[in-house]
């Protein structure tokens, strides 16, 4: 039997379902020496190592960011008419940089402490071509002590010369980041990362596939952001019926795949996303940034497909939460409790690691954030109120503290 470590008392609330709020409103979380709920409930226990009170501050499970773009940090804001335009225009020079790995490092840094500053607890991102950008954002990432699923770019066709590589080197790089980094202490993971279709050759997508089957780790790309690149990839690709079908036909799409954006779908595609139980992240910010359309919420839904939320920084202007929820309403209408869910369990569960986060009860590993709404809204009014102003107001300036497995990793 572990030994009790921690006791967090607070209001404690999580999303167990779309729409459904699960609160305990003057709770106790119990955490072992090993960072898991030992037990969760109402009033206190009498035996206790250590109590942090937060009276008054609501304690959620963590948040879980499933598609983000560590050296995109700095190129936020930056402003372009397209997807394509703003690729060509920032990124890819930006990416560049990361050959000089102080640069890698620092940005790195900078990264996974805006995450934690920001409640996130878990988050899948994009790393550069550069291998060793992507060991030292591992690095970062173990430092930091958050949950990370990291992937090298891998970009051999239609690329700048600057970024652009050999199909081999791309995969061999890949998998010796694979054999050193994916499931180091249960919190950091691998994904095989083609950029997108419009970056990759038939046979780089085909070997990405096998790989991913082969050593078990996750796929992240994208998938049908921009009209444009639609258009770009059915030129480039006539034997394919649609950009999914291109995916699914090479071996991209699975269970521990996860799609970015999934704008511009047929029901032939939300049918193969359906089939292959393959995830997506719906990445509002940076849809309306880059006036990429709207992705169809409700057919999302209606086929059954899991989906978390991402930030897509830097397309995205920003990490936090609060402000993502937002734009995914003004996108799609939803209730704050179905929009808290989706943040949560909704990201979990797209990153099969539900077993594990998303939601606060015993077994669980004690990731969770607390929010102090007090410059919002009274503490003591309904959750439901509350949860509203945080999702129309909030910000990061509502993050009290993060923690991962009982430690708490930002603030106090």
């Amino acid at each position: 039997m572990e030994e009790e470590k921690l006791i967090i008392k607070g209001r404690i609330v999580d999303f167990p379902s779309r729409g459904e709020v699960r609160e305990i409103r003057e709770g106790y979380i119990v955490v072992d020496d090993k960072g898991k709920i030992v037990r969760i409930g109402a009033g206190m226990p009498t035996a206790q190592d250590e109590v942090v009170d937060y009276t008054g501050m609501l304690i959620l499970p963590g948040f879980v960011d499933i598609h983000s773009h560590i050296p995109q940090l700095d190129a936020r804001g930056k402003y372009a008419k397209d997807l394509l335009d703003w690729l060509n225009r920032y990124i890819f020079r930006e990416e560049k940089r990361f050959e000089e790995e102080a640069i890698a490092r620092e940005v790195s840094g900078r990264f996974f402490e805006e995450v934690l500053r920001n409640g996130i607890t878990t988050v899948m991102a994009l790393s550069t071509v550069h291998k060793r950008a992507t060991d030292i954002a591992f690095q970062e990432a173990e430092k930091a002590g958050l949950r990370a699923i990291i992937g090298k770019t891998m970009m051999d066709y239609n690329s700048p010369e600057f970024l652009k590589e050999d199909t081999d080197q791309a995969l061999k790089d890949s998998i010796e980041l694979i054999e050193k980094w994916h499931g180091k202490d249960g919190r950091l993971f691998y994904a095989l990362t083609p950029r997108f279709a419009v970056t990759s050759t038939e046979e780089l997508l085909r070997r990405t596939g096998e790989a991913a089957r082969k050593y078990d780790v996750y796929i992240q790309t994208h998938l049908s952001e921009s009209p444009g690149e639609v258009e770009l990839v059915e030129m480039m690709f006539p034997s394919y019926r649609s950009y999914t079908d291109l995916y699914y036909r090479t071996g991209i799409l699975g269970p521990r795949s996860v799609m970015a954006h999934s704008i511009h779908l047929l029901d032939e595609e939300f049918e193969l996303l359906k089939k292959t139980e393959t995830k997506v992240a719906h990445c509002p910010a940076a849809n309306l940034f880059l006036h990429s359309g709207r992705m169809d919420l409700k057919k999302m839904k209606d086929f059954g497909i899991t989906l978390g939320l991402g930030s897509d920084v830097g397309a995205g202007p920003y990490f936090s939460p609060f402000q993502l929820m937002r734009d995914m309403y003004y996108l799609n209408q939803l209730s704050p409790s179905e929009a808290f869910h989706y943040a949560t369990l909704g990201g979990a569960r797209a990153l099969s690691l539900d077993d594990k986060i998303g939601t606060l009860e015993a077994g669980k590993e004690a990731d969770f954030v607390v929010i102090d709404p007090s410059d919002l809204y009274p503490a003591d009014e309904s959750i439901d109120e509350i949860l509203s102003q945080l999702m129309f107001r909030g910000d990061d300036r509502q993050i009290r503290a993060t923690y991962v497995r009982g430690r708490r990793l930002y603030g106090k």
